[in-house]
């Protein structure tokens, strides 16, 4: 994706492109391979990216392929996390080292995020719904009312 390409237009496709990337590039740094840190400029292409992905209006609203996405991760990480289990205590396997631990839980954290601006994508839209009924009325008083 091009660097003036807007984030809101990206498709599905695209932004998971762009997390993916942002992930392999997470994962790079964590196990101290070689890779420059995030820029600003990154942190918010990637940020925004997702809360597109998530706010979008129907037939393009995206959160419910994202959060389908999130669940299979979840998934696929308790399978492994049973097949582990399995494995400790066989002869000759090692159980998961830190390195892989850690990469697990910002895999899980990454994921975690996205589910967290879902359910804040949901109480903004009921905050600004109720709001607009508790302002209805909102500059008229009982003294204007008497002068009348």
């Amino acid at each position: 994706m091009s660097s003036t390409q807007n984030v809101k237009d990206t498709t599905m496709d695209q932004g998971f492109d762009l997390i993916d990337a942002a992930v392999t590039k997470l994962k790079r740094i964590l196990e101290g391979k070689p890779e420059p840190a995030f820029e600003s400029h990154e942190f918010t292409r990637n940020y925004t990216a997702v809360y597109n992905m998530c706010n979008q209006k129907p037939p393009n609203d995206r959160s419910q392929e994202l959060y389908d996405k999130y669940i299979d991760h979840l998934h696929v990480r308790k399978l492994k996390e049973k097949q582990r289990r399995r494995l400790v205590g066989k002869e000759n396997v090692r159980p998961m080292d830190n390195q892989t631990n850690v990469r697990a839980a910002k895999d899980a954290l990454f994921f975690d995020v996205q589910d967290a601006m879902q359910k804040l994508k949901g109480l903004e839209t009921e905050y600004s719904s109720s709001s607009e009924e508790f302002c209805y009325g909102l500059g008229e008083t009982d003294e204007e009312d008497e002068s009348i």
